[in-house]
């Protein structure tokens, strides 16, 4: 309940998700969130930490500091994001989140690199730890804020589709486990023999490493480039498939730009004897309605295949019978017989990802000789296409 009212209050026209302006009014308000809460956060843990003498409270407390500045960069990163198409970045600068994410995780894990070295001195250089019953009061709070941080960046980083709150919130997670280990530490240093406040400091450095390594690989995943979501692949293959003329679709690629931005391309296949201006008009059509509909660019190549040929459908699906016995996962797509080339068969044949140059080859062989015996066909052209989707 409290989320939403936050949201109500601070976002204008808070459910449009899909307007860049929204998307960055959330950024922005989650961005403040983080630097009041972490600020308020980070000051009591060192005033509590410098009073009992703690390495491993000051540790969390520096941690808190690392978060204010991550929600600096995460408003400079959504600023950022929201800058318009230009001549060098002519698909605009939603990417630049990505980039705010990975600085969130460097100085993340800079800041557990520092405390694990902290936290080793301690345990060489053993201190009495002073504790009281509000020191646990606040650090029990410190862990409710945390929690509400977490909850209120993941909601929103859903809602938002943001790698950058996403990340903040499993950074916020990670704090709620390490205050509370810092929490057992200051209560249980006089029930043990050994430096306990310096091996919970040591402990909590690792997990602040830990998330920022998890971070960073989040991070630079969609920079490399991500397999696209598979509810989005469903439905833009469905969605073309439904118009009247589109006999079927294949090679589907989707680019993301950040953002929610998706580039998308696709072959549509239609009647080799539909009038070329009416299947012009069909694939307008789908282009204009799915790109409004699914909020993506979709750019769509048109296939004219023959339908209605008795020796091309025999050979189709004779075609296909042969390569069910291979493999289930393979697929063949563009298939014809083009007389002027002698009769030439030509397809493309889909294989997995993972088939190998020699699985590719073999399957090749093993397909050209099945056609030779049972259908006389010795001009056979296949060109591979490796599916990089999952439907």
């Amino acid at each position: 309940m409290i989320n939403e009212f936050i949201i109500r209050k601070f976002v204008k026209n808070h459910e449009e998700i899909k307007n860049r302006k929204v998307i960055k009014s959330y950024g922005y308000l989650c961005g403040a969130a983080g630097i009041i809460s972490n600020a308020v956060l980070s000051l009591i843990k060192i005033i509590i930490g410098i009073n009992i003498n703690s390495i491993a409270v000051i540790a969390d407390a520096v941690n808190n500091i690392s978060d204010i500045g991550s929600s600096v960069v995460a408003i400079i990163g959504f600023g950022v994001s929201d800058k318009p198409a230009d001549e060098k970045h002519p698909f605009g600068h939603a990417r630049a989140e990505y980039l705010s994410a990975l600085i969130i995780a460097v100085m993340v894990l800079l800041v557990g690199f520092k405390f694990l070295t902290t936290s080793f001195d301690r345990i060489r250089n053993p201190e009495e730890i002073a504790s009281n019953t509000v020191t646990l009061v606040i650090l029990l709070l410190s862990i409710s804020i945390k929690i509400w941080q977490a909850n209120f960046y993941t909601s929103v980083g859903e809602k938002i589709k943001s790698s950058t709150l996403k990340a903040a919130a499993a950074d916020s997670r990670s704090d709620v486990l390490t205050t509370g280990v810092v929490v057992f530490s200051i209560f249980s240093s006089g029930l043990v023999p050994f430096p306990i406040d310096g091996y919970v400091g040591l402990l909590v450095s690792v997990f602040i490493i830990y998330n920022g390594w998890k971070i960073v690989t989040d991070a630079i995943d969609p920079l490399i480039g991500t397999a696209p979501d598979k509810d989005l692949v469903e439905k833009v293959i469905e969605r073309v498939e439904s118009f009247e003329g589109i006999r079927g679709s294949h090679d589907l690629i989707i680019h993301s730009y950040g953002g929610g931005r998706n580039i998308a391309t696709i072959h549509a296949e239609v009647s080799d004897r539909m009038n070329i201006v009416e299947a012009h008009e069909i694939i307008d059509r789908a282009e204009r309605e799915i790109s409004e509909e699914l909020h993506i660019d979709l750019i769509i190549h048109m296939d004219p295949i023959n339908y209605d040929d008795i020796e091309v459908k025999e050979l189709y699906h004779g075609t296909k019978y042969i390569i069910s016995e291979i493999d289930s996962e393979l697929d063949i797509h563009d298939f014809r017989i083009v007389p002027e080339k002698n009769g030439a068969v030509i397809f493309d044949l889909v294989v997995p990802l993972t088939y190998t140059d020699r699985q590719i080859e073999e399957t090749k062989k093993h397909i050209r000789e099945k056609l030779t015996l049972n259908f006389n066909r010795s001009n056979i052209k296949i060109t591979i296409d490796k599916s990089n989707i999952n439907v």
